[in-house]
């Protein structure tokens, strides 16, 4: 973990050893802010919450109050993820006396501190601090919300000049961005659960992945907004209009446009352009192979995406790619294939989004895929 903190900021490592000592030895002047999500509240999914990650530790640090997080959608936190064995930041509401009623209280902040959609709000950030309103609560209750906290932080880095001395990081540009730290604070803050971990495990000795021998693709087609327009700018609206209106879902459930027609289509394409970058990201050009390369020689590409059918294709794209010479165009899915070792997760259906309502009362375990891949995801060398 030294690593991650040498690539961070000086005020946000400041900040974490404050945070330890004040786990360790809180006072009555020790306050608490619980980055929160309950069940009847937008919270976003596994990728929103995760990339807010920085910002709620700039939050933290500019109120002076010790980070916590709680979630009960879909799950406790705990039941996916732990702070690390080996230091970093103690996230859990445990050992403090932060009450389940603190938590739950009706008066909360809604996590943005934003002017606008590309900048960082100082005078949101001095109100936390310096308002009466805010600085008598004891514990503060923010709603994680994710997506739109991390446009101001991704942005304006160099905003946050105020927050602390300088912003120089060796090695890293003097205002880095939120891709540029993510990762390690990500890893400061939390490591897989028992059973995520187990599932891990599992997951890459099935699929022969080691840690930094392999790159991912990762490719989202179930969001149905930005789906219609890519499908709209690929074929025409014309030619979209044959769409039925019910074949666009809208449920929480699963999302998106089914996998046939144009749709097919046009998700094959997106999904065959990401293995085609990520392949020339691991060393491989694609257009240079004629011939198949044995499995247990090519490079391993772990694909994940949230249509399962697209996933399915690929695979067996792969495996008939594998079997004997083919003549396909270089930029054909199978051409690709063969050039590469393609695997992925074996899960029986697509991922349960973790924030729909409806999940209440489920077995966590139910959703642990979705946190295997993301610790997959993040073993590797290169990605695209």
């Amino acid at each position: 973990l030294q690593t991650c903190k040498d690539n961070l900021p000086s005020w946000m490592n400041a900040y974490f050893d404050w945070h330890a000592d004040q786990r360790l030895n809180p006072t009555n002047e020790t306050q608490y802010i619980v980055i929160r999500c309950l069940y009847g509240e937008k919270c976003q999914g596994l990728t929103d919450r995760m990339k807010t990650l920085p910002y709620y530790v700039l939050l933290a640090n500019a109120t002076q109050r010790v980070l916590l997080f709680s979630w009960e959608k879909p799950a406790p936190l705990e039941e996916f993820l732990v702070p690390p064995s080996n230091g970093g930041l103690d996230w859990r509401v445990q050992g403090t006396p932060v009450t389940n009623a603190d938590i739950h209280q009706k008066k909360f902040f809604d996590g943005f501190c934003l002017k606008n959609t590309r900048g960082i709000s100082k005078d949101c950030f001095h109100d936390l601090s310096t308002n009466p309103e805010w600085t008598s609560m004891k514990v503060l209750p923010v709603h994680a919300k994710g997506g739109r906290v991390t446009f101001g932080w991704a942005y304006q880095w160099d905003q946050l000049a105020w927050v602390g001395e300088e912003q120089h990081v060796s090695g890293r540009p003097q205002h880095p961005q939120n891709y540029d730290i993510i990762s390690d604070v990500y890893k400061l803050l939390f490591q897989p659960s028992r059973g995520v971990q187990s599932m891990i495990d599992l997951e890459m000795e099935r699929m022969k992945l080691y840690p930094r021998q392999y790159v991912y693709a990762h490719v989202r087609a179930r969001i149905p907004d930005v789906l219609t327009k890519g499908l709209e700018h690929k074929f025409g609206k014309r030619k979209m209009r044959h769409l039925d209106k019910s074949d666009i879902a809208s449920n929480d459930l699963k999302g998106g446009l089914p996998f046939r027609g144009p749709v097919k289509e046009y998700i094959l394409s997106v999904v065959q352009n990401a293995i085609h970058s990520a392949a020339l990201l691991g060393g491989i050009d694609p257009s240079k192979n004629s011939r198949s390369i044995p499995k247990d020689h090519a490079l391993s590409l772990y694909l994940v995406s949230d249509t399962k059918e697209a996933v399915e294709h690929v695979l067996k794209e792969s495996s008939v790619s594998h079997s004997r010479h083919l003549n396909e165009s270089t930029n054909s899915l199978t051409s690709l294939a063969r050039s590469l070792n393609i695997v992925a997760s074996n899960w029986t259906d697509d991922l349960l989004h973790i924030d729909y309502d409806g999940w209440k009362g489920r077995d966590p375990a139910d959703f642990y895929p979705a946190f295997v891949e993301m610790f997959i995801m993040s073993k590797v060398s290169l990605f695209f």
